[in-house]
């Protein structure tokens, strides 16, 4: 992954995948109205007029629909967070994303995540970014300062990269689609 560059005062906040209103647009949409050295870089998938709208913001990026190793690598260089933002309205989004985990961990950036996801007390016990809770109650004034006061503070262990890498993974996923003849016993 490229080396990231801080090159000003401000936040970069990549918000990618499917892009809705209460999966991170009005997040990103209220972090722009209070803070003008907040910009961001979107890409994926405008569901809703909100998110359309907001990728022809001044200060949001519009990438398009980008593949992820495109995805991460302008994530690498350029983002200060990757936002992960889930509504708590279903049990799917309790278990949601892991992919933005592994994303974080391999481009060496911290994420806004939600607080109420199985996944943030992952989060937290590795320093891997900020839990926010529920939209709506968040101060964006104090929240943007915050976002700037820990710009660049985040050490990830640099164990991670291994543990959650493809290669730790691939044999085993190889595996359980082998097959079942060619599958390895015990």
């Amino acid at each position: 992954m490229p080396a990231k560059t801080f090159s000003n005062d401000g936040v970069t906040i990549a918000y990618f995948g499917t892009l809705l209103e209460h999966r991170g647009t009005s997040v990103i949409r209220e972090l722009l109205e209070h803070h003008p050295d907040i910009t961001a870089l979107c890409a994926g998938w405008s569901v809703d007029e909100p998110s359309q709208e907001l990728q022809r913001h001044p200060r949001v990026r519009w990438l398009g629909v980008i593949p992820q190793r495109e995805a991460n690598r302008i994530i690498a260089k350029e983002a200060d967070y990757i936002l992960a933002i889930y509504p708590s309205d279903n049990y799917n989004n309790r278990f949601a994303s892991p992919n933005k985990i592994f994303d974080a961990i391999h481009t060496r950036t911290p994420l806004i995540c939600s607080d109420h996801i199985k996944l943030s007390e992952f989060v937290r016990e590795n320093n891997l970014g900020l839990l926010v809770g529920s939209p709506g109650d968040l101060n964006y004034k104090e929240f943007g300062k915050l976002l700037k006061s820990y710009k660049g503070k985040f050490e990830m262990n640099p164990s991670l990269l291994d543990q959650y890498s493809w290669d730790a993974f691939e044999q085993k996923l190889l595996d359980l689609h082998a097959p079942p003849t060619a599958r390895p016993q015990g």
